[in-house]
This record gives structure tokens, C-alpha cells and sequence, in this order.
């Protein structure tokens, strides 16, 4: 049971008392309690859209409002999820372009076992969940969930078994403003923590080496992943590389949660940011103190045997969130780190020269035997 976690907000707009941020304004709210986290999730959902029209800012992508409109009218029984992404669950069939892919734990995992004592452990990010569940694309499979099957079919895998990692996005029946999260409560409610989630991989698919593929929110989480594993390298795609709290991290502009009792203010917060889910799950759930490091060189020096690569578009401004966890890694020296620049021509072009580095990366480590 977690301890209360109360969130009071504050704006100097003056709100209708008809809209969401008004009726967010109104009370303190308890994030660990289910009734108002189901509660103030659907506020903050409604709040965002609200704030095009009120305040003239532009968040967030129309194809996104798309989404947020057709989950606010679409879900039910608090569990946000579609019927027909439901329905596939149960299902442990995979069609796709190779027939000897497997999916276990309700399609949270996928697997490719081709008996090698190599494998590449990839850590799937859930940061566009609403998007990617309720979006333009009516394929509403738990396998969209994987972002990284391209993994699967190249050749440069081919001597290599592939297991993709997923949360269970059934968790947020029971919290919506606590799960998904970065890993810090596992991926389920069975495999609740890192170390059972390195031991299912483990069990699962035993391996002389493993490469950990992470990105994104969950760059930080994957490289304790991978280091928890021993792997032979961690690789990093433009990604989070510390917890809030860490000494490292410095983030302008965002009113950092620090206490209990907290106030956050109203008009300059995005709730989708990073800033704002990554510190109030920091808070919560203190992985700082549960695994023991704060930031990227805390991982690399704890596990010394791992070699990290963290690459990053240096001209990717969707990115450039990300940019307080870069400079952290661009400042942290260690022999078991490298640190990536890459340069692209757009969105597409920066996909190709990111594969292309992990590639690079794995092959690297088996030239220098």
C-alpha cells in the first residue's frame, strides 16, 4: 500500500467554473488513492484540450487530440483501453512477417528463440500509449506496443534471439496516473520489480550475452535492466539517464515536485511532459533509493562489466525534451560509456542512423574480443 501523495494545484487564470481545470483547481488530490487518480486523469485528459481554445496554446498535435477525444468517449469502466484491444489479449498467436515469433504474458512479450547464446533484450517504451491505443491506426493490437520489430526481421539479428518487453497496460484499472511507468513497478503485477522482471528474462531465454535496446522515458530503468543482467551492452536512444532527484539533472522552466503537500502550477504544465510524470513517479516510487543509483554514471559505475552507448539526434527538436538527461550524459565520463552524437535530415532519416549505431555498437563489442 502506498503512503498518501497529495497534489494541490494553483493558476492564475481565471478558469469558467464549467471546465476541467477549474474542478482541478478545486481540492487537494491524493495521487495513490484510485478514486482520484481515475479522476484526475480524465481532467488532465480534458484539460489539455481545453487549453487550445482558452489560452491559445498549441500542446499538443491534432492527430493526439484525435486520440484523446475518441479515448474520453470510447473507454469504459475505468480501464482506458478499447474493446477490441481487449478482446486480442488472450491471444498468443502473432501474425507477422516471421512465423517463429512467440508472445507470452498476454502479449506483453514477444520472443524469437533461434538458440543462440546472444539476445537482445529490447525495453519498449509507453510514452504515446493514448496514440498508440486510440489513434488514426484501427490496428488495435497489444503488438503496436512493441515499437522495435524491425529488430526481428533484419539480418544483422539473425544469429541473435530477440525478447521485446512491454508493460501490462491493464494496471491502469487500478491507477491510470501510476501505471504505465518507466519500469518502476515492474511490468505486471506479478513481475512488480526490476530484479523479477531480469530474472523472467533470464529464465526465459538464457543467454551468454545480452544486448538491452532502450529509448525514450525508459532509457534510465533499461540500463539498471541491463545492468542487473550483466549484459555485454546497454544502448541508449536519445533517453532519460537519471531519476528527478539525481544532483545531475537540472530542468528550467518546470516547478519540480519536492515534498509532500506539493503545488503545482496550473498554466505552465503540460501533463503529458516528462517533467511532470518522471518526477511525480520518482516521488512515489523512490527508484533512486530502491536500486541505488541517481544517474547514468551511478549505472555505469555499479556495473562495471556493462558497456553503455548513449546516442542522441543533435538537431532533433521533438527531442529536445530530452536534453537535461543529454547533458548528463555528455558530462559523465567513464570507460565503460560512449557517448553518440548522430546528425539527420528529419524524423525518417534519424530512425535509420539510430539502428545504425546500435548495430554499430553490438558489432563493436565483439571486434574488441
Amino acid at each position: 500500500m502506498l503512503d498518501p501523495f497529495i497534489l494541490t494545484f494553483q493558476s492564475d487564470h481565471a478558469w469558467d467554473v464549467n471546465s476541467a481545470p477549474h474542478e482541478i483547481l478545486s481540492k487537494q488530490w491524493n495521487i495513490t488513492d484510485p478514486v482520484d487518480g481515475h479522476q484526475l486523469f480524465l481532467l488532465m485528459i480534458r484539460s489539455d484540450l481545453e487549453y487550445d481554445s482558452v489560452l491559445g496554446h498549441k500542446i499538443h498535435t491534432d492527430s493526439m487530440k484525435n486520440a484523446y477525444h475518441n479515448m474520453l468517449s470510447g473507454s469504459s469502466n475505468g480501464d482506458y483501453l478499447p474493446e477490441d484491444f481487449k478482446n486480442r489479449l488472450s491471444d498468443e498467436r502473432y501474425v507477422g512477417q516471421n512465423d517463429d515469433v512467440v508472445t507470452l504474458l498476454a502479449q506483453q512479450v514477444m520472443l524469437l528463440d533461434r538458440g543462440s547464446d546472444k539476445t537482445i533484450v529490447i525495453i519498449n517504451n509507453h510514452s504515446s500509449w493514448i496514440t498508440d491505443l486510440w489513434g488514426d491506426d484501427p490496428t488495435l493490437s497489444m503488438t503496436n506496443m512493441h515499437k522495435e520489430q524491425w529488430l526481428f526481421r533484419h539480418t544483422f539479428f539473425k544469429d541473435f534471439n530477440i525478447i521485446s518487453i512491454t508493460e501490462d497496460l491493464t494496471r491502469m484499472s487500478d491507477n491510470p496516473l501510476l501505471y504505465p511507468n518507466q519500469l518502476f513497478e515492474g511490468i505486471s503485477t506479478d513481475i512488480n520489480t526490476l530484479d523479477k522482471l531480469v530474472d523472467f528474462i533470464k529464465d526465459t531465454i538464457p543467454s551468454k550475452d545480452y544486448h538491452v535496446y532502450t529509448s525514450c522515458r525508459y532509457g534510465f530503468t533499461g540500463s539498471i535492466v541491463g545492468g542487473k543482467l550483466n549484459a555485454k551492452t546497454v544502448f541508449m536512444n536519445h533517453s532519460i539517464t537519471s531519476t528527478m532527484s539525481a544532483p545531475s539533472l537540472s530542468l528550467n522552466d518546470f516547478t519540480t515536485i519536492t515534498s509532500n503537500n506539493h503545488i503545482i502550477e496550473l498554466d505552465c504544465m503540460d501533463y503529458g511532459s516528462f517533467y511532470f510524470w518522471t518526477d511525480l513517479w520518482d516521488n512515489i516510487f523512490e527508484p533512486g533509493i530502491k536500486y541505488g543509483v541517481q544517474d547514468l554514471g551511478d549505472v555505469c559505475d555499479k556495473y562495471p562489466n556493462t558497456y553503455y552507448n548513449y546516442a542522441y539526434i543533435t538537431d532533433h527538436i521533438v527531442l529536445s525534451l530530452i536534453t537535461p538527461w543529454t547533458d548528463i550524459a555528455i558530462n559523465t565520463t567513464r570507460d565503460n560509456l560512449c557517448i553518440s552524437p548522430l546528425e539527420s535530415d528529419g524524423p525518417h532519416e534519424s530512425a535509420k542512423v539510430q539502428r545504425k549505431q546500435f548495430m554499430r555498437s553490438i558489432d563493436n563489442s565483439y571486434k574488441s574480443i
